[in-house]
Formats: structure tokens, C-alpha cells, sequence
């Protein structure tokens, strides 16, 4: 019985309780979208969604790992110098990100309507690099909670904010109009 008491089973069952709900809700997010959407407007939101996703974890240059590793190292004897791993990281994300919304800027409408040959995706192409700023600050937090072993707040902040997104596009859809910009600004601005 004292196996099951252990801080390490503690925090797993939290992490685990907390990933199966964020999972459920997003799941519910993407088949609700779906149904609104339509699978024209359904698929464009996918392509930006899946662009923001992958700047963002290239951009992201290994600052999460390095957070993982180095904080709970340090956090416990040089409290100072964990807190030195987390500025780093986080002015290393500030500054790709602004780059990073600066050179996809300049380049999507190239990638939209050359490459891709979709000149419709270079709206919500350019909303997808402004999101990799968020993207990228919420994976900070959150990582920046598992290195601190704050595990249940980590589960709290992502099912509170797929909980968010899921809440936003209902009352888009109830009270508004909902679209595929309204619903990728939704999907953006909630990280931020």
C-alpha cells in the first residue's frame, strides 16, 4: 500500500488523470469544428493548424528539453541559476518567435500560391504564424510547470485551456457567426 502513496504514483495518476481530459476535450473541439466547418474550411483549418504546430516545435530548438533537464536540477541547491535555465529559455522562444512571424510572413504567400498552389491558404497561413508566438509561450509554462514538478497545475492549464477553445467556438456558434478565421483566431489567441 505504500507503493500506492508514493509521490511518484501521485503525480502519474495526476498527469495521466489530466492528459485523458485535455485529449477528450480536444477531441470533442475537432469533431465539433468539423461539423461546423464543412470539409472544405475544415481542411485549411488542419493545414494551419498542422504549419503552426510544426514551426512551432522547429522553432522551439530544444529549449523545452533543456528546461525538463536543467531546472529540476538545479531548483532544489542554485535556485538562481534554475531560474537563469528558464529566462533563457523563454528570451530564446520570444526571439524565434518574432522571427519566425517575421520570415513567415514575408514567405507564405510565396509557399500559398507557388507551392502549394492554394492562394485561399494565405490567410489563415499568416494567422498560423502569428499563433507559433503562442504556441510556443504555452509550451514554455507548461514546461516550465512539469520542470518545477507542478504536475497538477500543468494538467489544470491544458484542460483549462482546450476547455477555453471548446467554450469560445460554442458561443461563437450560438451567439455569432462562426467561420474558419473566427474559429483558427479562437484556436490561436487562447494560448496567448
Amino acid at each position: 500500500m505504500n507503493l500506492f502513496k508514493t509521490s511518484t504514483i501521485t503525480q502519474s495518476a495526476i498527469t495521466l488523470s489530466g492528459t485523458i481530459i485535455n485529449g477528450f476535450l480536444g477531441i470533442i473541439f475537432y469533431i465539433f469544428v468539423a461539423r461546423i466547418l464543412g470539409p472544405s474550411d475544415f481542411g485549411i483549418l488542419s493545414v494551419s493548424i498542422l504549419v503552426l504546430t510544426l514551426v512551432a516545435d522547429i522553432g522551439n530548438l530544444g529549449v523545452d528539453t533543456g528546461l525538463i533537464r536543467f531546472v529540476p536540477r538545479y531548483l532544489k541547491h542554485d535556485k538562481e541559476k534554475a531560474y537563469r535555465f528558464m529566462k533563457l529559455g523563454l528570451t530564446v522562444k520570444i526571439v524565434v518567435s518574432f522571427l519566425i512571424l517575421i520570415i513567415g510572413w514575408i514567405i507564405v504567400p510565396f509557399v500559398s500560391e507557388s507551392i502549394l498552389l492554394k492562394p485561399s491558404l494565405s490567410n489563415p497561413l499568416h494567422l498560423a504564424m502569428i499563433g507559433v508566438g503562442g504556441a510556443m509561450l504555452f509550451s514554455f509554462v507548461t514546461n516550465s510547470f512539469q520542470s518545477m514538478q507542478r504536475f497538477f497545475t500543468w494538467s489544470i492549464l491544458n484542460i483549462f485551456m482546450n476547455g477555453l477553445r471548446l467554450l469560445a467556438v460554442s458561443l461563437f456558434f450560438v451567439l455569432f457567426q462562426i467561420n474558419l478565421q473566427i474559429t483558427l483566431i479562437i484556436y490561436i489567441v487562447i494560448p496567448f
